[in-house]
């Protein structure tokens, strides 16, 4: 039950926040890496993608009212929303220098990873961890990261964003 609430939480957080975009001169981080855990390749409805979720995850029923996948770490200390969701993340970078200046979030930056350019920022309280990339020209992708205790992240988070390929 807690883990449908924190999913709830998180997608509604998910689409308030997917208004976030890249910012002018913002650091970025070139990230070249592989899965380094075992895991199965699923695929990201609504797209052609898929990436691959380590053993030790699993899916989880979305709560209601969440348009997107929903996964666990078996250990319940993490929750994962993937969504795709409209939006263009070059002309929406106006409104994230204002979220990242009155400190709704924190830890913002670019990074390419595998190739791939996504945003990566938290929200202030250290509770969700978000990855954006733009899909095409109206859609983006988000990973977004929930936990139960503020600050941590998932250890595998940026291999699971950087594992995305074609199904």
């Amino acid at each position: 039950m807690i883990m449908k609430k924190m999913a709830a939480l998180l997608m509604a957080l998910c689409l308030a926040l997917s208004a976030a975009a890249l910012a002018e001169g913002m650091e970025t981080e070139i990230i070249e890496n592989k899965p380094s855990y075992k895991g199965n390749y699923v695929g990201v409805s609504l797209t052609e993608l898929c990436f691959c979720l380590p053993g030790d995850w699993d899916a989880a029923e979305a709560p209601d009212g969440v348009n997107g996948d929903v996964y666990c770490s078996k250990d319940g200390k993490f929750a994962l929303t993937v969504v795709v969701s409209g939006g263009n993340l070059d002309d929406l970078a106006e409104q994230y220098a204002v979220a990242a200046e009155d400190g709704t979030l924190k830890d913002s930056r670019r990074a390419v990873i595998n190739g791939r350019e996504w945003l990566r920022f938290s929200t202030a309280d250290g509770i969700q961890h978000y990855f954006q990339t733009q899909m095409d020209d109206s859609r983006i992708l988000s990973f977004v990261y929930a936990t139960a205790k503020p600050g941590d992240e998932p250890k595998y988070a940026a291999e699971m964003v950087g594992s995305l390929k074609e199904k």
